[in-house]
Parts: C-alpha cells; sequence; structure tokens
C-alpha cells in the first residue's frame, strides 16, 4: 500500500460557503425529491437512537419503510451514528416529534483504506487518515465490524472501511468527525473478496483543472465526467477501488454536486441541520454560520428560541454539535427558529415488551426490526418512574451511552413511556 499522502487541512470558509446542503441538512417534511419515489420530504441525518428511528430528535415510524443499501453485500440494517436520508410525509410540521418515514436511504461520506492512524490503544480514541482525509474518532463513534471481521477487532491501518460523520468544526485539528465506523476487511487484502459493488467514496472541496483536480486535496481523475462549476464546489464522488492511487489521480465513475440538493430545498416550511459552526460571520443584528455546508441566519430577536445550552452570543465560539429548525427562504438558506446543543454521546430507545428478552439482574436485550440486537446493562440507580418489574412488563424509554468495547448500552435513565 503507498503511504500517507501529506494534506493541509483545507480552507473551512471558501469550501463552506458553497457546498449549500451538505451531510448533515436536514430538510425534514416538506421537500422534494431524494430518497423515494413520490417522498415530499427528505431529512438527512445521524441515527441517535430507536422506537422508531431518531434522527435530530425526530422519531420516524420505521413500520412500513423501505431501506436503501449503498453496496449489494451491505446488510440494510440501521445502527447508531450512521448517516441516513429519510423520506417522509407532507404531514410533518415545523414542530413535529414524530413522523411516518417511507423510507432510508444509508450513505456514508468516505470509504477506503485506513492509511494512518493515532489511537490510544486503551480508548480506541484519536485520529485515522481514510482517502487523505483526517478523522477524529471519540467515545461517540459507534464501530461496526461486517461479516467476516473478528468481533472485538480495534481500527488499524490497512483494514477497509466507511465512514458517516460530519464536517469538523473550524477550530477542528482534523477534516472530519466519524459517527460510525463500518470496516469491511480486516486488511487491504480483503478488498478483494468484498462484493463487486462496493466502491471507495470521497467527499470534500473540488479544487485545480482539468487533468489536474483534487478533491479535500486528494488527486482524482475527472475523465469523461461532467464537472460541476463554481469556485471550489462541495462534491461527493464514487471511486473505483484500488490497492495504490493510480498516478493519475483515484478514478472517479460518479461525481455529485452538494449545490443541487440546496436548490431542491428553497422555500420548504420544514428544515432542520445538525452539526459543527465550521464559520461564523456576526452582524450588527444576526449572525450566519456555516453548519455542514449549510448557511444559517440566526437572529438577535425573541422570534429564536434558543435550547438546551444554547446561546446567542455562544454561536460562533460554541464547540458542541448544534441543531437548527427553521425554513429555507429563495436564497438557499435556512431562517432559524429554534437553535439548541445536542448531546452527542446519549443514546435513546424506546422499548416495547415483545422487543424485550433474556432479562438478568443486570441486563436485558432489545430486539427491533431493522437494526442489531442491543444488550443493555442498568442497576437500581437507573430507574425514574419505573422499576425493574417493568422491564418486559411496559413500555420504556431508556437513555444512556454505548460502551464501545463491549457494544453494550449501558443505562443512564430508564422510565416508563406509557
Amino acid at each position: 500500500m503507498s503511504a500517507p499522502i501529506p494534506h493541509s487541512r483545507r480552507a473551512r470558509l471558501v469550501q463552506l460557503s458553497l457546498a449549500a446542503l451538505a451531510v448533515a441538512a436536514i430538510a425534514a417534511c416538506g421537500g422534494g425529491g431524494g430518497v423515494g419515489a413520490g417522498g415530499t420530504g427528505i431529512t438527512s441525518g445521524t441515527v441517535n437512537g430507536f422506537g422508531s428511528v431518531i434522527v435530530g430528535g425526530v422519531r420516524y415510524d420505521d413500520s412500513s419503510a423501505s431501506i436503501s443499501r449503498e453496496d449489494a453485500n451491505d446488510d440494510g440494517k440501521l445502527r447508531l451514528g450512521m448517516s441516513v436520508d429519510v423520506s417522509v410525509d407532507d404531514s410533518c410540521g415545523l414542530a413535529a416529534t414524530s413522523c411516518v418515514a417511507r423510507g432510508f436511504e444509508i450513505r456514508s461520506d468516505l470509504a477506503g483504506e485506513i492509511t494512518a492512524d493515532a489511537l490510544d490503544p486503551v480508548s480506541g480514541n484519536g485520529t485515522i487518515t481514510v482517502m487523505g482525509q483526517d478523522i477524529a474518532v471519540t467515545a461517540s463513534t459507534f464501530i461496526h465490524r461486517s461479516s467476516g471481521v473478528a468481533s472485538g477487532l480495534g481500527l488499524d491501518a490497512g483494514q477497509i472501511v466507511k465512514v458517516h460523520g460530519r464536517r469538523a468544526a473550524a477550530s477542528g485539528v482534523t477534516d472530519w468527525v466519524a459517527t460510525y465506523i463500518e470496516i469491511k476487511a480486516a486488511s487491504d487484502a480483503g478488498l478483494g473478496t468484498l462484493n463487486s459493488s462496493f466502491q471507495f467514496r470521497l467527499a470534500g472541496t473540488l479544487t485545480g483543472t482539468t487533468g489536474n483536480y483534487q478533491i479535500g486535496g486528494e488527486p482524482v481523475d475527472l475523465a469523461g465526467l461532467t464537472v460541476p462549476t463554481g469556485t471550489n464546489p462541495f462534491v461527493r464522488v464514487r471511486i473505483t477501488p484500488a490497492a495504490d492511487r493510480p498516478v493519475g489521480g483515484w478514478d472517479v465513475v460518479e461525481i455529485k454536486s452538494q449545490r443541487s440538493r440546496a436548490l431542491d430545498q428553497r422555500g420548504r416550511s420544514r428544515v432542520e441541520v445538525q452539526g459543527y459552526v465550521e464559520s461564523a460571520t456576526v452582524g450588527a443584528t444576526s449572525t450566519v454560520l456555516v453548519i455542514n455546508g449549510v448557511d444559517v441566519i440566526v437572529a438577535d430577536s425573541p422570534a429564536v428560541e434558543f435550547d438546551d445550552g444554547a446561546t446567542y452570543d455562544g454561536l460562533a465560539t460554541t464547540t458542541s454539535v448544534v441543531e437548527v429548525k427553521g425554513s429555507i427562504n429563495d436564497a438557499g438558506q435556512l431562517v432559524a427558529t429554534k437553535v439548541e446543543l445536542s448531546d452527542e454521546a446519549e443514546r435513546e430507545f424506546h422499548v416495547r415488551p415483545n422487543e424485550v428478552s433474556a432479562v438478568t439482574a443486570t441486563t436485558f436485550t432489545v430486539s427491533k426490526a431493522n437494526t442489531d440486537p442491543l444488550v443493555v446493562e442498568f442497576d437500581a440507580g437507573d430507574f425514574d418512574r419505573a422499576t425493574a418489574a417493568d422491564i418486559g412488563n411496559s413500555i420504556l424509554e431508556i437513555k444512556g451511552n454505548i460502551d464501545r468495547t463491549t457494544g453494550r448500552l449501558i443505562a443512564t435513565r430508564i422510565k416508563r413511556d406509557d
């Protein structure tokens, strides 16, 4: 395999002001196009819980929803931390906390070989490099091992992985923050064993000229493709897998501009964006933020609701994940009506009695459609308006954190949800 390719950190402001609706721009109920034929709205975000599927704090009923896989060898299951596009019905309003999903489309941001890593041997946190992009691995990053990959295997150079995540904050030292990583093969030797539909992926700023293009600093070959116009547009590409990067750059087989997604969402009445503040321009009466490529206008006005620790004065400097709700204006900007900070570590599950099995004094297993079974660890201090007798006998709301070593949910609160 080739050695890691040095690259400079991308210029955030140039990239982001042009990448008008990137990874986590959520046009949640009332948009056009996207996942599911005939769908009237799109939610793009990160799965943070189940019962139904929870994305951006909204519960999406998945009982009759389809799931679209990226590659033929994917198992089509939804997992914590995954980036998904959700098609929804137009009846879901701005204040809705639950919607009916028509379909889920699973999508990764990067896929390829880990060419370098700097991970703590105990916690597993640190950084990895994939397709020339530096990626932060945190305690909130969910790691899944594909079929055939040994359980408990940690991240390491040479592995073939898929990465779901968010563009890092302007103050960050990496390009991405991973929310979900799937180990597809334990080493580069396993690349040939993957299904032929598997492709490398790369997302970032397109720079350069014909014959000398780069995406996120990585050389790419765009011969025969229609190249998006504009100054340094944010793009996503699919790439023919290779053990080493070809001399002429990665062989791109498909390129998409994020700008087209923004145009589709203009004039939409319910939009949510979730991510890090990558740039902020503070004015006399309003602040313009860039969050995952979306221009967000936040007025210093009582009409904007701030919640969960968010404040107007703190927007420009916060390093927390920010959730903004509002509507898209004709200029393609998100006009905020509510701003809040998000707890990335805490996961949320709503569990029915028939979904619970294998109950012991300290654990039980939750089995839900469209995802993997999950073991929950608890103790007597976790119950709030509930008791151990309610496990398997009442509808429960469970909040907690994932232990990345065991894959278990360590409960912090269990309460009745009926």
